[in-house]
Parts: structure tokens; sequence; C-alpha cells
């Protein structure tokens, strides 16, 4: 009983540090262009403007929006459709999905301790440190939905291994993986090979039970023309780009082994000398046996296969990020379970997490409607200084210079914000203007928002 009050102080200081550090983000409305574009997509499909094999990003780029496989839009379009089109609840979707996730993390993390293992708060924190891992749940990316499957897909294996049968909802959820993200949502299908087993002669039957069930709900949908139609668009739009280096390439195809390393960093700066205090008193430093190795090579099967892509960002390690911190604790649990014993840490805990809340309060109330984490001039001319447009259908936005439509964060705040779809040509209902970059404004537009350093115009008919 005592140790279990202990484990759940630990886990209440845990999550407190974790809200402390996303505090400046927790109720602003900054988020990476990828996380509006996707906010953006979501939207629309909540209004009719696209469908679910056919998205839909602007009347621009992507009117018909082959990026991503559309289930992870259609998943967030449910929440616009519940509680209409608000900047705030781009935020709320992917803070709800994370909370999601840090619950399946538990239900994985319970199904594979041992006697002897630290509680939840020790993967938890290894978690939080990951830099990554808090960057995607601000940012509203598609990674954070993927993992809920992939987390689901990791909880239905470990009950495979004792019962097979539970292979096939594994398969299931490896597949709605792969249809928020595509490939790179697939690993999950090694795991029965893997995971920690009670009997590891039984790995093979769930390992095969899950494949068949993937492959063939698969090939199932593939029979209908319009998803057979969205894949071909995939294939060429997407992955043969990003393999061949067609979009965003990356320095390296060994870029991904630099991010791994890097974000093992933080946390190992304070395991390893923990660690090696145990090592000066003879004792056991680090565990490393079948079940340590297991975990790692299922983490890297969640990432090493990225390398075939020249696509890569570091933020694409989000869904083996806690796979990582499954290794980490297995292979530093000593330390670990000596760090969980120590008293002060014990007595500690409950104060210092009851400050850490207390110091995110205030933090997170001075950054609410801000744009804080996003493109700045956007937000800081066109939310914080709020505009009303209240458009009930998508419109052309003209821009000068036309080099304003290179800017993508500009493009997705515009488009996701009110619905205006930046273009080349001249002469559209509305005109975005740079200060002291344009040298004429055309006749017939009249200001209707000035801002800081963008003020948008409205024809006048």
């Amino acid at each position: 009983m005592e140790e279990s009050r202990r484990t759940r102080r630990l886990t209440f200081l845990v999550l407190s540090l974790l809200i402390l550090l996303m505090s400046p983000y927790l109720f602003s409305f900054g988020m990476f262009f990828d996380g509006l574009t996707y906010a953006a997509v979501s939207r629309n499909l909540a209004i009719g403007f696209g469908t679910l094999w056919k998205p839909a990003y602007s009347l621009t780029i992507g009117r018909e929006f082959y990026g991503h496989p559309p289930l992870g839009f259609w998943l967030q379009s449910v929440a616009y459709r519940l509680f209409g089109d608000h900047l705030w609840v781009d935020k709320a979707f992917t803070y709800a999905v994370a909370s999601l996730n840090l619950l399946l993390f538990y239900l994985l993390y319970r199904s594979i301790r041992r006697y002897g293992d630290p509680g939840f708060w020790a993967p938890l924190l290894l978690l939080v440190s990951f830099h990554s891992y808090r960057w995607v749940i601000r940012n509203g990316l598609l990674e954070n939905t993927m993992t809920s499957f992939v987390l689901l897909a990791l909880i239905l294996y470990t009950l495979s291994l004792r019962r097979p049968y539970y292979g096939i909802p594994a398969g299931l959820s490896v597949l709605a993986a792969f249809l928020v993200k595509g490939p790179v949502g697939t690993f999950p299908l090694v795991s029965p090979l893997l995971l920690p087993s009670p009997s590891p002669k039984k790995r093979l039957a769930p390992f095969l039970l899950s494949v068949v069930a993937f492959s063939l709900s698969f090939a199932l949908l593939m029979l209908l023309p319009e998803v057979r139609h969205f894949f071909s668009e995939y294939l060429h739009h997407q992955i043969f780009r990003s393999v061949t280096g067609g979009e965003n390439p990356a320095p390296s195809r060994l870029y991904i082994l630099y991010a791994i390393a890097t974000e093992m960093a933080f946390p190992s700066l304070f395991l390893i000398p923990l660690s090696f205090l145990l090592h000066l008193k003879r004792e056991v430093w680090v565990e490393w046996d079948g079940r340590t190795l297991g975990l790692l090579l299922l983490a890297l099967s969640g990432s090493l296969p990225i390398m075939l892509s020249l696509k890569q960002a570091r933020f694409y390690l989000h869904p083996s990020l806690f796979i990582y911190a499954l290794f980490l604790t297995s292979l530093f649990r000593p330390a670990l379970r000596r760090l969980e014993s120590w008293r002060p840490v014990d007595r500690l805990a409950l104060p210092t997490g009851i400050i850490f809340l207390l110091a995110a309060l205030p933090v997170a109330l001075r950054f609410a409607g801000t744009g804080k984490g996003g493109y700045e001039p956007f937000y800081r001319d066109f939310v914080e200084n709020p505009l009303h447009l209240n458009l009930k259908h998508h419109e052309y936005l003209s821009v000068c210079p036309r080099g304003l439509y290179g800017n993508w964060s500009m493009f997705a705040g515009m488009e996701r914000a009110f619905m205006l779809s930046m273009t080349r040509r001249d002469g559209s209902p509305f005109l975005l203007v740079s200060r002291g970059e344009c040298r004429s404004i055309p006749d017939g537009y009249l200001p209707i928002h000035e801002g800081k350093q963008f003020v948008l115009y409205r024809r006048v008919r």
C-alpha cells in the first residue's frame, strides 16, 4: 500500500512537470503550419468541402489533398462537427488525443510490467523528457493521432501472446494507424516477435493472425474505386516524392539516427550518473537481457525504416518514443527503482507537484489566446487583433507582393482561420498586402483589417 501511494505521488509529480513544460502553449492558438494544415483539412471535411477519400485543403493547393490517408482528418472533423469551427478546438483535440495516449501508455506498461519494476512514473518521466513528444502534442500533428492506434495495437499484442486471437483486432488497429499516417504506422506488426512473452513459442500465431487481418482488411478496402484512386495518388504525390527526396529532403538518410541520439541524450544525463553510483557501490547498475533487447528492437523498428525516405523530421519519432521510454526503463531499472525508494524524493513529490501546477497557471493564462508557438505575424495581426469574416464558403485571396504566396505558414493560417485560399492571380474578392512591400493597391479594394505587418482588403463591387 505504501509503495502504491509513493508511485501515485511520483506520477502526479511527473504529470505536473508535463503541464508546467506545456503551460505556455496550453491556451494559446499558435501551431506549426503542418498542424494548421491538418486542422484546415479536417474542418473542411466537417463543413462538406471535400469528402473522406477526396479531402480538400484549399481552392488552390490541395483541392484534392493526397498528402496523408484520411482517417486522422475524419476523426478531427468530428470535433468540429460537435463544437463548431473555433480555433480552440484545434488544441483541444490534440490535447484530448494526447491524454488518451497517456492512458493507453499506462495500460501498456501495466500489461508488460514485472515484479520489481518501478511504477508508471518512470517511463512517463522518460517520455516527458523527450522534446519531440511535447512538440508533437502542442502542434496537432498526425503522429499524435496515429500513436493512439499504435499503443492500442501494442496492448492487444501483449494479450495475444496469451490468447492468439487478439492478434486479429491488433492487426486492425495497425491498419487504422496506417490510415492515419501511412506506412510508418505499420511497425507494430512485428510486436509479437519482440514484446516480452510468458511463452516465447507462442509468438508466431498472433503475428500471422495480425498480418492476415491487416492484409485482408486493406484488400477489401481497395475493392472500392475511390480508395484505389486515393492510394494511387498518395503513392505518386507523397510516397515516391518522399523516398526520392523530391519534397523537403533531409541532409542525409542517416539524419533520423542523429534525431534518435539527441532525443535519448537528455534522459541519459541523469540516468547514467545515477546508475554509475550504483556501480561504485558494487550493485547492479543496468539490466541488459532479452526483454530489454526486444524493447530496443521494437523501438528501432518504428524509427529506422524512416531512413528509406529522404523526407525526415525529428517528430516522426513520436510513436516510437513511447517504446524508447519503456526500453530505458528496462535498461536502467535498478537506478529508477532506487530513486523510487529514496525517502526525500517521496516526501517532496506531492508539494513539488503542487508548486509546478501553481507555477503553470499564470504562465498558461499569460499566453492564453495568443499565437505562442506559431507563426507570430499571422497570429499577431489576425488573431490577437481579431478579424471576424464569418464566410459561408471559401474565397480566393490575392497577395501583394507575389512572393507572399510562398509563405506557407500564412497560407495555412488564412485557410484555417478564415477560409481564404491564397492565389497568385489578381482580382480576387480579398487581397492581402504586406506593408512596405507592395507599391500600389489595385483600384476597387478597401481595407477591412489592418495589422502591424499585414493589411487585408476587400474588393468593392
